[in-house]
Formats: C-alpha cells, sequence, structure tokens
C-alpha cells in the first residue's frame, strides 16, 4: 500500500481505542492496521492506522469487518487493545 499515491489525505485522532468508517460502501481490503474501501459514489478511501504498525503482525487489534463486507459511514472497523506499561 505504500506505493499508491493518494489524491487527497485527511487524518482524524477519533476514539483513542476504535476506528470507524469515513464513508458508507464497501470493504475492498482488510489487514488488522489497513482498510480499504470503495464508497458508494466510487471514491476509493484507504485507512491507515498509525505508524510503522505493520511491524506488530496484527498484535493489539481487533478486526470488527471482513473484506467483501458492507458498511455505513461510522461503521466501527477495529478495535485497538491497548496494553498498559509497567
Amino acid at each position: 500500500m505504500s506505493s499508491l499515491a493518494p489524491n487527497g489525505a485527511a487524518a482524524s485522532a477519533g476514539n483513542r481505542h476504535s476506528v470507524a468508517s469515513p464513508v458508507a460502501g464497501t470493504v475492498t481490503a482488510q489487514m488488522p492496521h489497513a482498510y480499504g474501501i470503495t464508497a458508494d459514489n466510487g471514491m476509493e478511501v484507504l485507512i491507515h492506522i498509525g505508524i510503522d504498525t505493520v511491524k506488530l503482525a496484527g498484535k493489539h487489534f481487533s478486526p470488527k469487518v471482513a473484506k467483501g463486507q458492507r458498511v455505513e459511514d461510522g461503521a466501527q472497523f477495529t478495535v485497538l487493545v491497548v496494553v498498559p506499561r509497567d
């Protein structure tokens, strides 16, 4: 996904423990740390969570959607499992 050149970009802090869809559409790609959505109007949206999160190998993510699933605007994608430090 790092080779994709988006036409625009946006960032949102949102809820610190979950990530939600910014549009209604269909999930076209699903990884623990990134999601692709094709919106109802045809726009393609990439949601990437964090920096270097691919190194976590899926740890600390609890996906709530799957590739091919229809989502509505505001639908929860994933929950970030926070591990407290000692």
